[in-house]
């Protein structure tokens, strides 16, 4: 996915929201990008995209609008603001895995019981998103910067705390993250 591979090699963290929004937009995906914040509890909705076209002076250009809960914390804000951005540019068959098998796979590789608690709080279609979920995660711990804070928790000089602070995301998906075979999880929902 065009996206992922541009950020991959960022070891500067956290990834900016607005700086995955701008590469958006510079690839023509959409010609405008809205964000709305919404004072909804997460059970109603966590993350919405909608993209509609929109009558401009002289034009007409495709929006993406982007609804969200102010309700959530900002880290798990972040990771359902990419999992929307992510779903911009989407073009069908680009992921090739089925919701089915994403499902199995994530079940396969153990989502610590922190990431499990954190994902139930948040609403039922963000849960049975796991592709989008997964590559929200891997959007903000690109994976060059993921090799360097691997390298590092293996060595005991960072803990998940400061990575999930680094990275800006919730610790439990942070932990996801750096868990062994990571590369082979996002390889199989988003395969070259």
């Amino acid at each position: 996915m065009i996206v992922l591979d541009h950020f991959a090699a960022f070891t500067r963290l956290p990834i900016k929201i607005n700086d995955i929004a701008d590469f958006i937009l510079e690839r023509g995906f959409v010609n405008r990008i809205t964000f709305h914040g919404l004072d909804e509890s997460p059970d109603i909705c966590a993350g919405l995209m909608i993209k509609r076209r929109d009558r401009i002076p002289y034009a007409i250009g495709d929006v993406a609008d982007i609804a969200f809960s102010v309700r959530m914390p900002v880290p798990v804000q972040r990771l359902v603001l990419a999992k929307e951005l992510i779903h911009v540019c989407e073009v069908d068959g680009i992921c090739a895995a089925t919701k089915a098998q994403v499902g199995k796979l994530v079940e396969e590789i153990g989502i610590p019981l922190t990431a499990l608690i954190e994902i139930a709080k948040l609403s039922k279609q963000l849960v049975t998103d796991h592709s989008g979920l997964l590559l929200s995660i891997a959007m903000l711990i690109p994976r060059d910067a993921r090799v360097i804070l691997k390298r590092l928790l293996d060595q005991g000089v960072m803990g998940l705390p400061e990575i999930a602070a680094l990275a800006r995301v919730p610790e439990s998906f942070a932990g996801l993250a750096m868990k062994d075979g990571w590369e082979n999880v996002l390889n199989f929902v988003c395969p070259d």
